[in-house]
This record gives structure tokens, C-alpha cells and sequence, in this order.
């Protein structure tokens, strides 16, 4: 049995995380931790619901202990509490929080899944990075761990397409209602950033599940990142200044001394259906370019999905998948998680990515300028004088994010 823990008991938890959490029944949620107690009461009843009905359907004794043990699980106002009650901590709250409460599992040996983004900003998960890396840790980019996109990895490993040049992901959700009012996602504040932090670790995680550790990051260089709507009603006010993207594109550069440079690049929308690349599936879109063919995916007919691979000499080849788009990465993930099996995307995965999306933001400051690592991190060291990391992060946001004054 592996007990886990839940911080932040909002809409995600309910709608992705436990769902998912329920389709491996030997992971158990024992404990509620929320802000507010109406909001763990609520998520904690759901959960209740949904391990009654499975107990309806299965008549194994093993699963149904399981399910018993957590129909005992409980809320806590008090976290050192909390924390003796779990083996593992997911945390899903909004991401200014998100390393204040990694540090705590992990300075106990917990076990993290970590919703993304991991931080605000680099700044925040640099303070702590020492000591979340060394527990296991698995960030919520579910696609990566998606049955389709595994098969997607065998075909690009078949070498059908020959010397791999360019990489190209994009994540988009046409309906904004799921991001439209809720702060955690529109003020920079809270969120760290708009579009770019929210999607981007989706696509970048295909790119590692892809082509692994094979290829090393070099650079980011900004394409477009930009508000569409700059002045628009939000949050009650007819007149709200928008900050952060809501549409972004950033190009990296990747490179494997025997195999060559990769560039990849990361596209991710908010609510902009038009300005997805053709082919793009609700909002979905991934392409490998090589020296002998292009692969995309995912395409679908009436009746299936598929993998297309279209050669150099016009003979197109298409594959099928079984299943529906990204049905499984949810499951797939928790299952890892609560069987502690090796994770896909662990403390190196969650840094490089956080320094790849910081990167992008810094380079459209600095003009679309293409940045490395070091000039990431020399550009970081302006704010190195304030001694707090809370307010070291807040000046960050505030010179990336500026509010735009009355023309």
C-alpha cells in the first residue's frame, strides 16, 4: 500500500490527479491538505464517491482492503501532521507554492509528484534544488508518458527517418474557460509566467521521452511570445491589463557530438485555434523532421489515429495507434509514481525544463536574443543582492512582466 498525501485540493486534483490515481488501487489518498477547508472537504467527499463505486465492482480482497483503508483517509490543518501519515506528497497547487512545499516533502524523504510548472521561476526551484533532487520526484507532464507518444519514440529509434534535424511540439486549448478567471494562471504573481509555463513542460517532455538524454541543451531563443488581447475584461474589471503570453514560441537548440544539432521548437496557445500549425488536433501537434522523412502526429480519420511519415521520395507511410489522443499519460504517470518505478522526468528533467522556459523569457526581454545556460543565469545574477527568495522571485516577474502603461 503507498499512501499519498494531497496539497491543493482545486479543480486539477479533482478532474486529473485522482481519476488517475484511482486506476492503480494499491496507491491510496490518506490525507487532505488545502488552504481552505470547504475545498479539501469537497475533493475529499469525491474521492469518497468514486472508491464506493469501485468497491461496487470488484469483489478482489486485495483491491477491496485497499479501497477500504482509503475510505479512512482525513483532512489536516496541520502539515507536520500530514506528513506522518503518507509515504508521498502530490502537490497541485498554484505554482508560487509549488517549491515551499517540495522542500518540506522532501527534507522528510517523501516521495514527490509535482504539478507543473515546478516553480514561478528558475530563482525559486534554484533555492531548493539541493534537496528536492535527492528524494524521488516525478513532475505531472503526462504527456510524455502517453502510450502514443512511447510509440512514437519506437518509430523514431527504427531509424525510418534517418539523421534526425528539427523537433517541433505544439499545445494549445481553444476553450479558455478552464484558465480564464482563475488568478493562479493570469497574474504573474502567482503563476510566474502565462502560456509558455503552463504548456511548454508538455511539449519539451516529449522532446526528453523522445530522444532522451542523447542530445544536450545549448540554447533558447524567443520566436513570438506575446499577449493577443492586451486590454480585455477579466476578473470583473471591464478594462484588465494582461501581462503575461498567452501565445508563445521559442526555438532551442540541442546538440549530440556524433549525431549533430536538433532544433526544437516549443509552441503553446491559449485560446488562439487560428494560429495553430496545420494538422494540429485540439491544440495538439508534434513533428520530427530527418534527413530522409517527416513524421507527425497525431493525425486521425474516422476511425483512428495515426502516425504519418512522409519520405523524401512522396511515398507517404501511415501508422496506426490503438486507443484514443493522450488517453493514458495520467494513468501511466501515477502508476509509476505508486510503484516506484524509475520516473521519466526527475530532478535534472524538471531543472533543464525550468531553465529552457526562463530562458525564453528572458530572451524575448532581451529582444529575441538567443541565450545559454550561462547567460540564463548571469542574467539572474542582477537579483542575487536581495537576500529573500520570495522577493528575489518577485523582482524577476515584475522586469519579465511589466504592466504596460496608458498610451
Amino acid at each position: 500500500m503507498f499512501r499519498i498525501g494531497v496539497i491543493g485540493c482545486g479543480w486539477i486534483m479533482r478532474l486529473s490527479h485522482i481519476p488517475a490515481i484511482l486506476k492503480t488501487p494499491e496507491g491510496i489518498i490518506t490525507a487532505f491538505y488545502s488552504r481552505t477547508r470547504k475545498s479539501a472537504e469537497n475533493t475529499m467527499k469525491g474521492y469518497h464517491y468514486k472508491v464506493k463505486q469501485l468497491l461496487k465492482k470488484t469483489k478482489d480482497p486485495d483491491i477491496r482492503e485497499y479501497l477500504l483503508t482509503a475510505l479512512k483517509s482525513a483532512i489536516y490543518t496541520n502539515l507536520e501532521e500530514f506528513f506522518t501519515v503518507i509515504d508521498a506528497v502530490d502537490i497541485a497547487t498554484s505554482p508560487n507554492t509549488h517549491m515551499m512545499y517540495a522542500k518540506m516533502a522532501a527534507i522528510r524523504g517523501k516521495s514527490i509528484m509535482l504539478e507543473k510548472p515546478a516553480a514561478r521561476t528558475l530563482v525559486e526551484l534554484e533555492n531548493v534544488y539541493s534537496i528536492i533532487k535527492n528524494v524521488p520526484l516525478y513532475m505531472y507532464t503526462q504527456r510524455m508518458y502517453d502510450n502514443g507518444i512511447d510509440f512514437g519514440k519506437q518509430i523514431i529509434n527504427s531509424g525510418k527517418l534517418g539523421a534526425i534535424r528539427s523537433f517541433r511540439g505544439c499545445l494549445g486549448n481553444a476553450v479558455l474557460s478552464y484558465v480564464h478567471n482563475k488568478k493562479q494562471f493570469w497574474d504573474p504573481k502567482i503563476s510566474g509566467g502565462g502560456a509558455l509555463l503552463d504548456l511548454g513542460p508538455h511539449v519539451y517532455s516529449v522532446f526528453r521521452n523522445w530522444f532522451g538524454l542523447d542530445y544536450t541543451f545549448e540554447s533558447v531563443k524567443e520566436i513570438d511570445i506575446a499577449t493577443v488581447k492586451k486590454i480585455r475584461k477579466q476578473f470583473g474589471q471591464k478594462d484588465y491589463r494582461v501581462q503575461i503570453d498567452d501565445k508563445a514560441i521559442v526555438e532551442c537548440k540541442f546538440n549530440n557530438p556524433d549525431k549533430g544539432d536538433i532544433t526544437a521548437r516549443i509552441e503553446a496557445y491559449w485560446g488562439n485555434r487560428d494560429l495553430y500549425p496545420v494538422g494540429a488536433t485540439r491544440g495538439y501537434y508534434f513533428e520530427v523532421i530527418g534527413e530522409q522523412a517527416k513524421l507527425s502526429y497525431p493525425n486521425i480519420n474516422k476511425t483512428t489515429q495515426f502516425y504519418k511519415i512522409e519520405y523524401t521520395d512522396g511515398i507517404v507511410e501511415t501508422i496506426p495507434v490503438n486507443g484514443k489522443l493522450f488517453s493514458t499519460g495520467e494513468e501511466n504517470t501515477f502508476r509509476a509514481f505508486i510503484r516506484k518505478e524509475k520516473s521519466k522526468n526527475p530532478g535534472w528533467f524538471v531543472r533543464e525544463m525550468m531553465v529552457i522556459l526562463e530562458g525564453g523569457y528572458i530572451s524575448h526581454h532581451l529582444g529575441g536574443t538567443q541565450v545559454t545556460e550561462d547567460d540564463i543565469f548571469n542574467f539572474l545574477r542582477q537579483f542575487q543582492h536581495i537576500k529573500k527568495c520570495e522577493q528575489r522571485s518577485l523582482a524577476l516577474i515584475d522586469t519579465l512582466f511589466p504592466i504596460e502603461k496608458e498610451e
